[in-house]
């Protein structure tokens, strides 16, 4: 029978036929993938219907006057979701859903022994691991998450009595917020956490038992009208964009040590977490060349989980080099012993704490490089775009090959994993065609550089400009304008071009 749309009216005609005697059908709902309406001599349920493993299975829900259709159809997209993120339903996890659906009374909580751990002290002695075992970032990452405002309700709660269903509607509600990136990224974060605190070695402080939050998902993505996922498409930033931020940097509206640094990633196109972490003895006086940057295997993205030793080596272009030159000549100008004596290239401009950044020597931040991105006036580019821009107007315009952008872009260079002749035999680097490669790229920047400021020359004036990403800066943090500023502020972003 093919599927139908369940109503009341199938429900009364399927429990009519369900009489002693009866022979067994079903009725597949066309609105919920993989339910159906069991009719036989004992009465009407509903079954769940998946394949998991390989295997068809069936999960009894219960009977129809437990469920009506809109609940016994949100258990079925529950169930989806759950064998989407590689769970797989059962009686236990049915159960769970009557008591969060109301059906069922849930067990008298837990009673915590005062001595374990509560969610302070678990999310503290989970962090350090993280620290101890991971990378900086990592760190300040999960710490961030673990902030997130929707986690505040468990504040003093003993981690032993934190429910999966709890959990799931903390990151639900994060979900509702409209960050469902971040929910997503929530769950992937606490997953790990619980794992930690269930582990042989630490559950016997905590009180969590292994594979409680196992299940933790967030809900599907938001489909947008057109049924199209609600993602952002990759944006390729236009070589006039380009161009606009190297003559922003170049204004002397920002701080040197910012500028510098957005300028060097847009001649060197690498990751911000290895330019933020770049160390001045990274850098060598080679000759043929203005200077090379060797980039070691830990300050780049997958090096250490796939076994690369080898640094990446760049041969830097005058332009890129000069932009170190100007941080390097700036930290060691400025009033301030920490900076001096700092071994990086851009230092952290504010001492910070050491609960936030341990030691002395610290980079500066990677969102600092970020965000002061896209705090430019009618910039939209991220440093993450700018090595889609070199690989797409390189491609087009430069005529570069795609094994050749590899080689400036790729972490392996080109090569692919495992290659050990590559690896440890082939050592030269690609330093001539990567300087040929490089300097094009920076003379095709510099052209463009100078059609931006001839299309906008509001971008030589570095009050306008401090002003807008100020404004930007301030928008960002939500920081109140006050009334009678807000008039002008409105004329400056509306200020056109001098002719």
């Amino acid at each position: 029978m093919p599927p139908v749309q369940i109503t009341l009216a199938t429900i009364v005609a399927a429990k009519a036929k369900a009489r002693p005697g009866a022979a067994q059908s079903e009725i597949t709902d066309s609105r919920a993938e993989g339910l159906r309406l069991r009719i036989g001599a004992r009465g009407v349920i509903w079954q769940y219907r998946f394949k998991a493993g390989g295997e068809s299975r069936r999960l009894n829900l219960g009977s129809v006057d437990s469920w009506d259709i809109a609940e016994a159809r949100k258990v079925a997209g529950l169930a989806k979701e759950l064998l989407l993120s590689g769970g797989v339903p059962d009686d236990a996890w049915l159960d769970r859903q009557r008591i969060a659906l109301g059906k069922k009374e849930a067990p008298p909580a837990q009673k915590a022994d005062p001595a374990m751990w509560d969610w302070e002290a678990a999310k503290a002695e989970y962090l350090d691991e993280v620290a101890r075992t991971r990378k900086p970032a990592t760190h300040t990452d999960y710490r961030r998450m673990l902030g997130t405002p929707e986690l505040e309700r468990f504040a003093g709660r003993p981690v032993a009595t934190i429910s999966l269903e709890e959990m799931s509607v903390a990151v639900e509600d994060v979900h509702k917020r409209g960050v469902e990136r971040h929910a997503e990224h929530l769950a992937s974060v606490v997953r790990p956490m619980w794992s930690f605190l269930g582990s042989p070695t630490k559950r016997g402080r905590s009180g969590v038992s292994p594979g409680t939050m196992k299940e933790l998902t967030a809900p599907e993505r938001s489909r947008q009208a057109d049924g199209s996922a609600n993602r952002k498409p990759k944006y390729v930033p236009p070589m006039l964009e380009v161009g606009r931020i190297v003559a922003i940097c170049r204004s002397g509206a920002m701080h040197p040590i910012i500028a510098a640094s957005i300028e060097f990633t847009v001649f060197t196109l690498q990751r911000v977490a290895a330019i933020s972490q770049a160390q001045r003895e990274d850098f060598e006086d080679r000759q043929g060349y203005e200077a090379t940057w060797s980039i070691p295997a830990p300050h780049r993205k997958t090096a250490q989980r796939r076994g690369e030793e080898a640094a990446h080596v760049l041969p830097l272009p005058k332009v890129a080099w000069l932009a170190a030159k100007k941080a390097f000549d700036w930290s060691l100008a400025i009033d301030d012993e920490r900076i001096q004596r700092s071994t990086k290239v851009f230092p952290q401009l504010r001492a910070r704490s050491k609960a936030n950044q341990p030691g002395l020597d610290a980079n500066i931040s990677t969102s600092t490089i970020t965000h002061s991105m896209t705090y430019m006036p009618d910039v939209k580019a991220t440093p993450h775009d700018l090595r889609r821009a070199f690989a797409t107007h390189g491609s087009v315009d430069l005529k570069f090959e795609e094994v050749q952008i590899k080689w400036v872009l790729d972490h392996l260079e080109g090569r692919t994993s495992g290659d050990v002749t590559a690896a440890s035999y082939a050592l030269h680097h690609r330093l001539e065609p990567k300087s040929v490669m490089l300097e094009a790229w920076a003379a095709h920047v510099e052209k463009y550089v100078i059609a931006a400021i001839e299309a906008d020359p509001r971008l030589r004036d570095a009050g306008w400009i401090g002003k807008r990403m100020q404004l930007a800066q301030d928008a960002a943090k939500n920081v109140k304008v006050p009334r009678h500023a807000q008039g002008k502020i409105a004329r400056l972003a509306k200020q056109r071009p001098a002719e």
